[in-house]
This record gives C-alpha cells, sequence and structure tokens, in this order.
C-alpha cells in the first residue's frame, strides 16, 4: 500500500538541499546554504505542474456552462489524481536526471547470461500462438451463436473487420481511419474497403506481423529494466488481454501503433533520439497520440546530456541535448500542425470533430452523459476499466523510469479524455506502457501466474459476452 506520509516526506526532500554531511564545518554549511538558496529544477518543475492542473480545472469549471456539479467533482478528483501521479513521478527523477549510471538488467548479467535474456524465436513462436488462438476462439463462439457460416478463413473478414459486434466492434474496427494521420487519405469507414476484396489477405499478413513485432519490442523494452520472468509476463499480458483482441482488428491500427510506439521508446532508451522520432511520427499514422512520445525522447536527450556533461564530453553532451530537443518536436509538431490543419479543413481526425471535451477525465462523460449508443454492459465494464487502470498508474507509476512515467501519465490523461466514450476500452488497452506498469506491480510469481490467467478467462468472457454479440 503507498504511504501518503512517507511521498509526503520524499517530494520534500527534491525540494530542500542534500543533508549535510557530518564532517562539514559551520562555515562551509553557510557558503552552501548561500549557494542553494533558490529551490532545485524539479521543486520549480513540479510547482508548474501542480499550477496547471489548478489553472487548467478553473478554467474549465467556470467556461463549461454545461457541466453539473457532481461532473465538476469527478473533473476535481480527476485532477487530484493525476497531480498525485505526478508528485509521484518526481522522486526516482532525481536520479535519473542526475547523470548517474542506472544499471539495468542487461548490465547486471553475465555475458554468457546475457545472450539469453533475447529468446527472440520464442517470443515470436507466442506472438503466432495467442493470434492463432484468439481467432479460433472468436470463430468457434460466433458459430456455437449463430451456427456455420463458413470456414475460419472465410469468416475472418467478418469477424475482424466488418463492423457487426458489439463493444470493440463499430468503433475500433474503424479507429485507424479515426485517429490516424492516415484518416486525412482514407474515409471514415476504411473497413468497407478492406472486407470482402483482395486486399484483406495482405492486410491480415501485415497486422500478423506487427502484432508478433509488438510482442518482441515489449519483451525487448521491458527487459531493460525488470527481470526475464518479470518481462515475460508483461509480453504474455499484452497477449492475452483484451489488447490482443484489438491488436487483431487491422483496420484498428493498434497493431502497429503499439509496435512502432514501442520500438520508439526502446531506441530512446538507446540514445537514438532521431530514430526514436521519427518512428514516433511513423506510430502517428496510425494513432496520433504517438505524438506523445516526444516526452521520452525529450526526457531521454536531457539525461544523456547530464550524463555526458558529467563525464567531461560537453560536446557530445551538446549534440544529444540538441537532438533531444529536435527529436521532440518533430512528432509534436506533426501532431499540432495535423490538428490545424483538420480544424480550418473540416478533413481528417474526425475524433477532434466529437464538440465538448471533458478536463481530462473519461468518467463524467461515460457516468453524467449520453453514452453513444453503448450498451449497459460495455458502460459498466469501461467504467470499472478506467478506475482500475488509475489504480494501477498509482502503484506503478513511482517505479517506472522517469520517461517511461511521464508517457503513461499523459497516455493515461488524454487517450481515454480525448477519444469517443464508447473508446474508453480501446484508448484503455492500446496505451504502449500498460504492460510496463503491470509488471513493475506484479513482482511475485504466483500473482503473476494468477493474474495472467485471470486476464486470459476475462478476455475469453469478454469474447463470448461482448466481441462476437451483434446489436438487434
Amino acid at each position: 500500500m503507498l504511504n501518503i506520509e512517507n511521498a509526503g516526506e520524499t517530494v520534500q526532500d527534491i525540494a530542500s538541499d542534500e543533508t549535510m554531511p557530518e564532517d562539514r564545518t559551520p562555515e562551509t554549511a553557510a557558503l552552501s546554504v548561500k549557494k542553494r538558496k533558490g529551490p532545485s529544477t524539479s521543486t520549480t518543475l513540479l510547482y508548474v505542474l501542480i499550477l496547471f492542473f489548478v489553472i487548467g480545472f478553473a478554467a474549465f469549471a467556470f467556461f463549461s456552462g454545461r457541466s453539473k456539479t457532481f461532473e465538476l467533482i469527478l473533473c476535481g478528483l480527476s485532477m487530484l489524481c493525476f497531480v498525485w501521479l505526478a508528485i509521484s513521478i518526481f522522486p526516482k527523477s532525481k536520479q535519473f536526471f542526475s547523470g548517474e549510471r542506472i544499471l539495468t538488467t542487461e548490465d547486471k548479467a553475465g555475458e554468457r547470461s546475457r545472450l539469453r535474456l533475447h529468446p527472440t524465436v520464442r517470443t515470436i513462436l507466442f506472438a503466432l500462438l495467442a493470434q492463432v488462438a484468439f481467432i479460433s476462439i472468436v470463430y468457434a463462439v460466433s458459430v456455437m451463436r449463430y451456427g456455420f457460416g463458413g470456414t475460419i478463413i472465410e469468416e475472418y473478414p467478418r469477424l475482424f473487420v466488418s463492423s457487426r459486434a458489439l463493444a470493440f466492434g463499430d468503433d475500433s474496427r474503424s479507429a485507424l481511419s479515426y485517429f490516424g494521420l492516415l484518416s486525412f487519405i482514407l474515409p471514415e469507414n476504411v473497413n468497407r474497403l478492406v472486407a470482402g476484396s483482395w486486399l484483406i489477405h495482405p492486410v491480415f499478413a501485415l497486422n500478423t506481423v506487427f502484432v508478433c513485432l509488438a510482442a518482441l519490442f515489449d519483451y525487448e523494452l521491458l527487459i531493460l529494466d525488470f527481470d526475464k520472468k518479470s518481462s515475460r509476463f508483461g509480453t504474455a499480458l499484452l497477449l492475452v488481454s483484451p489488447s490482443i483482441i484489438l491488436m487483431l482488428q487491422p483496420m484498428s491500427g493498434i497493431a502497429p501503433f503499439i509496435a512502432l510506439s514501442l520500438l520508439s521508446v526502446f531506441a530512446a532508451r538507446k540514445g537514438k533520439l532521431l530514430a526514436a522520432s521519427l518512428l514516433a511520427v511513423l506510430s502517428m499514422a496510425f494513432n496520433i497520440f504517438g505524438a506523445l512520445l516526444f516526452s521520452v525522447i525529450l526526457l531521454e536527450g536531457i539525461r544523456a546530456y547530464r550524463c555526458l556533461k558529467d563525464e567531461g564530453e560537453k560536446h557530445k553532451a551538446a549534440g544529444s541535448l540538441v537532438k533531444g530537443i529536435v527529436g521532440a518536436f518533430i512528432p509534436a509538431a506533426a501532431a499540432a500542425a495535423a490538428v490545424l490543419v483538420s480544424a480550418k479543413l473540416g478533413v481528417g481526425l474526425p475524433f477532434l470533430k466529437n464538440g465538448f471535451i471533458w478536463f481530462f477525465e473519461p468518467l463524467s462523460r461515460l457516468i453524467c452523459g449520453p453514452s453513444s449508443g453503448m450498451t449497459t454492459g460495455v458502460l459498466v465494464i469501461s467504467i470499472i476499466a478506467i478506475i482500475l487502470v488509475y489504480l494501477l498508474a498509482v502503484f506503478a507509476i513511482r517505479r517506472l523510469r522517469t520517461s517511461h512515467a511521464v508517457l503513461a501519465l499523459l497516455d493515461l490523461m488524454l487517450m481515454p479524455s480525448l477519444a469517443l466514450g464508447s473508446m474508453t476500452l480501446l484508448s484503455v488497452f492500446a496505451q504502449p506502457m500498460l504492460t510496463s506498469m503491470e509488471a513493475s506491480v506484479l513482482s511475485r510469481k504466483l500473482l503473476r501466474t494468477f493474474f495472467s490467467f485471470a486476464m486470459a478467462i476475462l478476455t475469453i468472457l469478454f469474447i463470448v459476452f461482448f466481441f462476437t454479440k451483434r446489436p438487434a
């Protein structure tokens, strides 16, 4: 459980100077105090962030004439939650920006053991097996419910491309043409172009490859910070949770979005900041929320600058800082330009035309707003899912690497808030850092095993009661 008092003390430690060693003389201590009488950079950023939330919420409460008291209370609670998450990130950020080397799992392993940390072939085979298993489960449930309508190959377009199901159905199967930059050149119901045409075969093959790559990149990113068992657990969750149902729908664009996002984060971790920037832009083609990767690129660039500067390599340090700033600017500028063009010309990114947007808060829309054609069951599980991911973030975000934690916070703030209410489940299970948060919290073997089986069963129940159920 979180200890609020300890967390408060930790945040105070950030704002205060380092504890004075016993061997310092009073004169040295006095000079140190004079030298450091201003707040630290991390404390200043924390105050700015809290001020941003407060001003934003005040503006929202003042200008949102349609908001009722209960809605404002929900939004206020949401703001407090995000402020708490932001505060939780700061204690670990001090070490992240200090220039000290943070050992990864690879660093701690021996040369022979290091080679065993990367079971590439097994990860890909497991991803293929998971895809075959869940496609077969969806097909079997559909046959039992509606009778035999053709072979699994013949039924694939109806089950995973045509919009005839609930929950992850109508919305998620056209998500690519709602969220991606490709929406500028694709019709909103792009799935109609694919279902029943020869395009279904190359689209299926390409999507299968992206699901395998998403699993592989997820594992390679997890193994940098976690042990092998925790990394395998995180990757398994990606392939047995409802995320797999989203990734199996090629027109959702979720598989390439997750794969490219994870690869972008991995490249940033390895110091390839400009490559990470280009990968972020590619991920935006499928989902514009890939622009949030700018945070990882910028923070990793600042960290590289601090590390190289402490090592005396000022020229390389300056280069890393410039690459971090430029690399962060590219996806952020691309997203801003896309939003501006969509607003001015009225084309592309249809999700921006949702109208009234709540203040970082999907719960208000789900509880108080219109259900957007959602059934009661889907509405309830959407509310439960967003509450559970909030709770997961409270326990997990302070354990993540600072750059990963900031990306998780931004995703959690913006993806469920800006998406349609009926796309809440999509926005929850399409977050690239979700498996990292789960792996950081569920560290015990018995708990990991139980959670994996429970998630697989829940996914199957979701298929039975929601995914394959057609509207009346």
